[in-house]
């Protein structure tokens, strides 16, 4: 085949379209692109035309190798096509056979990716790259002698060319498993024990619904796991580990842009939290850079910049691309090299691992594909019905999907309408799962989308029980503007709706403008419908036990657990992690109301303990479980011991990523001008990371926050509604600063005492080192290196220490927040039964 792409004029540079299933002849295609010595481009008959005529024509193909209808398109646009079903003819003498010379400089392949702007963008990869990955990867992952390996993914992707190449180079068995039988569990656990699979590199997502099958430890592969594509997580790692304990599991990372992969590791048994990605394979260069285009000091976030002998040529046909995304290498001192900036957050961990923490974009992974959300809204935009619209990722159980959200054109196009017509321009991963109808999208103060007030992509239209009075109605009418929906029933649930705490905040602002009256967000958890907020409102306001907020119920007998609010007093923060949990034991959360309701401001931690303790005794007699997320893990904390001396302890104390007790000498040095300004606006904005201020004290110093607001504004150029936290409301800006002075004021002047009890602490897997201060900074990375943050010292017990995955404040939000209830509710049910 080889001598017949020759006979074509296929030489070094040239571009082969290869368009096939997971099948041998589509492979033999491919290596005999690179045996006459041109680039092969590799593309799924799955797509729909106009993706492949756009690859066809920006790739500069010279020629396809299809069959079928592939073949018969590519021939109605022009291209020659040589029939990759066909025979080859005769044989060739073994002299005319040799492949042919090629400079290791020259192209292997070009693989296409989603693309910003509805275009893909197809990536360069040269020969002397892909050589480099193969025997970095190979001497990585240690394949057995003569691996029996399989290939689960597309050829229109990289992922699978981690089996590929070193299969083949290393003397081994390539199974190429096709589609029918890689998507289903009983068929792939049937072939993997039948061909007793050694190894296999497959993504997070898919292997998950291969273990679905009915002895999911044949689905395994028996000597080496490599997953990669997304990111893993450790309850999958543990599962696998469990069904095949010999079976050694690899994570694997890199972009397209890199070759395939850059970093790989093989997963330890004493890890915790998410999985790190591993180390950099052999010939790789890795920087993490921050803000400032500086080298990041180990733990400390940024972005990964990759060089060495594995960065692609660039972008086809894309040079402004290429030149933004390919930059010159200002750390390694070699002349005219090139770093890749991967759009990546990382960190380095302290054994010289990676650990992956989000992107710096839009950009997602959708089943292990490579996804631009903005690239399905570009081609969406195109449809005669759609005024405006945008596509974003959003979590969905274990995996992400695309939500596309639709302003219509006169006539509203039905979902299935808008699917099809993306369904024939787009592959099936940039499709989007869901659609939803709006009147209008949501805007921030300044006119830009507000994605974070879209409604959720399961909400329902609303419209159960009519509203039956004048107030039920004008609450419903409200609820729909906020929420997005046409029409809102008297029962139907703020949050089943779609409502989520940014929504809340603007609904209960939107009610305290319109009725007079203050309720505290809480409320619309503990009375979630516009009949019961009527009821509130008709009764002048907030329930009777204000403290205590139902978040969740539970079988009586069981201890309830008790939320503490944090710095802001809202208890809202924990209402997804409450949603979360199974139905065995009664949530509440304690809010503070000073913020909400204008109550007089809590000073004390000591006094706030006694006040909640109070009413936790007059209400809930009987056995308590405690818990408190950052400031509201030092009030728990302080119940725990007023309890403990009443010789009530609670059965549990639970802190989620509370530190402070480590970093409360810190606070006391602070300059409290700088210390309130930190507390409102990004830290990044005001402090750089060596210490230097960038706002001056005189500048600020006696000026309302407003004002402070507006100075910090136009000296950065970022928008107001980046700097201020979402609950609070433009006109509440004093008094939130005063409020939460008050609490660091409470914080400074807490006397720490040794407390008589079992702690529990819930860290966050991902430490946020960009605070504003030095000494701070100094603190937290302290309390970094401690894995109890601290509170053994203060505790006569050992201390639990639980990861989970997230941020301080991300460890609460989706997808975080499933796996901290899972293992929340894990430690509750380890806990003795009450008495």
């Amino acid at each position: 085949r080889a001598m017949r792409l020759r006979e074509q004029g296929v030489g070094a540079e040239s571009r082969v379209a290869v368009v096939g299933e997971r099948a041998a002849e589509t492979l033999v295609s491919l290596l005999a692109v690179m045996w006459a010595g041109g680039a092969y481009v590799p593309l799924d008959p799955a797509y729909p035309a106009e993706r492949l005529r756009f690859v066809l024509e920006d790739a500069g193909v010279s020629l396809v190798v299809a069959a079928g209808a592939a073949a018969r398109a590519a021939r109605a646009a022009g291209h020659a096509v040589l029939d990759a079903t066909s025979s080859d003819g005769d044989s060739v003498a073994a002299a005319d056979a040799a492949p042919a010379p090629l400079d290791p400089r020259t192209l292997a392949y070009v693989i296409y990716t989603s693309g910003t702007t509805g275009r893909p963008k197809g990536i360069g990869v040269e020969h002397a790259a892909l050589a480099r990955y193969v025997a970095a990867v190979s001497a990585t992952l240690a394949l057995p002698e003569g691996a029996t390996c399989a290939m689960v993914s597309t050829f229109a992707a990289d992922l699978g060319n981690t089996m590929l190449f070193p299969a083949l180079c290393g003397g081994g068995t390539l199974h190429l498993v096709p589609e029918s039988c890689a998507t289903d569990p009983r068929a792939w656990a049937e072939y993997a024990a039948r061909h007793a699979i050694d190894a296999l590199k497959i993504v997070p997502s898919h292997l998950r619904l291969l273990l679905d099958a009915e002895r999911p430890e044949r689905a395994l592969p028996r000597a080496r796991l490599v997953l990669g594509g997304e990111a893993s997580d450790r309850a999958l790692v543990d599962r696998v580990r469990a069904l095949a304990p010999e079976c050694r599991v690899f994570n694997h990372y890199g972009p397209t842009e890199t070759t395939v992969g850059i970093v790989a590791g093989e997963m330890a048994l004493d890890d915790a939290g998410p999985p790190p990605l591993g180390r950099p394979l052999a010939g790789v260069r890795l920087y993490v850079v921050d803000g400032h285009g500086r080298l990041a000091p180990e733990g400390a976030a940024g972005e990964l910049y990759a060089g060495g002998g594995s960065v692609a040529r660039g972008y086809v046909n894309r040079p402004a691309l290429t030149a933004g995304r390919f930059v010159p290498d200002p750390f390694g001192g070699e002349p005219g090299a090139r770093l890749y900036r991967t759009g990546d957050r990382v960190r380095w961990l302290a054994d010289g691992r990676l650990e992956f923490l989000g992107r710096t974009d839009d950009q997602v992974k959708v089943a292990g594909n490579r996804v631009e959300p903005a690239e399905a809204a570009a081609v969406l935009a195109g449809h005669p019905s759609v005024a405006e619209c945008r596509v974003i990722a959003a979590p969905h159980g274990e995996q992400v999907r695309l939500v596309a959200y639709v302003v219509p054109r006169g006539d509203e196009a039905a979902p299935a309408q808008l699917r099809a017509f993306l369904a024939e321009r787009l592959p099936e991963p940039l499709v989007p799962s869901v659609f939803v109808h709006l009147a209008r999208f949501p805007v921030t103060p300044n006119g830009k989308l507000d994605v974070a007030a879209l409604p959720a992509a399961d909400a329902p239209a609303g419209g159960g029980r009519a509203p039956a009075t004048p107030l039920e109605a004008r609450l419903a009418r409200l609820w729909a503007d906020v929420l997005g929906v046409e029409t809102v029933g008297a029962d139907d649930d703020f949050f089943l709706l779609g409502g989520n705490s940014f929504l809340a905040v603007r609904l209960m602002s939107r009610i305290h403008r319109e009725f007079g009256s203050q309720l505290p967000l809480a409320a619309l958890v503990g009375a979630g419908t516009v009949e019961r907020i009527a009821a509130l409102l008709d009764g002048g306001g907030a329930p009777a036990h204000e403290h205590l907020v139902p978040l969740a119920g539970g079988a009586s007998g069981e201890a309830p657990l008790f939320c503490i609010h944090p710095g802001a007093g809202t208890v809202l923060c924990y209402n997804a992690m409450a949603r979360h949990l199974g139905p065995s034991v009664p949530v509440f959360g304690v809010q503070a109301l000073d913020f909400e309701v204008d109550r007089a401001a809590l000073t004390s931690i000591p006094e706030m303990a006694a006040r909640y303790v109070d009413e936790i005794r007059r209400l809930h007699p009987g056995p308590v479980r405690l818990a408190g997320w950052s400031f509201g893990g030092l009030v728990a904390f302080e119940m725990a011991r007023q309890l403990h001396a009443l010789g009530e302890a609670p059965e549990q104390l639970i802190l989620f990523d509370t530190r402070l007790p480590i970093t409360a000498p810190a606070l006391a040095r602070v300059d409290p001008v700088f210390h309130r300004l930190s507390m409102l606006f990004d830290p990044r904005l005001l402090v750089a990371a060596d210490g230097t201020r960038t706002v001056e004290r005189a500048e600020v110093d006696g000026l309302p926050v407003d004002a402070q607001l507006d100075l910090v504004s136009r000296r950065t150029g970022i928008a107001r509604e980046r700097l201020v936290p979402a609950q609070v409301p433009p006109d509440r800006l004093d008094r939130y600063v005063e409020l939460r002075m008050a609490r660091t004021r409470a914080i400074l002047a807490y006397q720490w005492a040794p407390y008589d009890g079992p702690i529990t602490l819930f860290r966050a897997g991902e430490l946020d080192l960009d605070i504003p201060f030095p000494e701070l900074r100094a603190a937290y990375r302290q309390a970094a290196a401690t894995p109890d943050y601290g509170w053994g010292r203060l505790s006569s017990h050992p201390v639990e220490v639980v990861t989970v995955p997230g941020t301080h404040t991300g460890m609460f939000d989706e997808p975080h927040v499933g796996t901290l209830a899972h293992e929340l509710e894990r430690h509750l049910a380890a806990a003795p039964a009450s008495t």
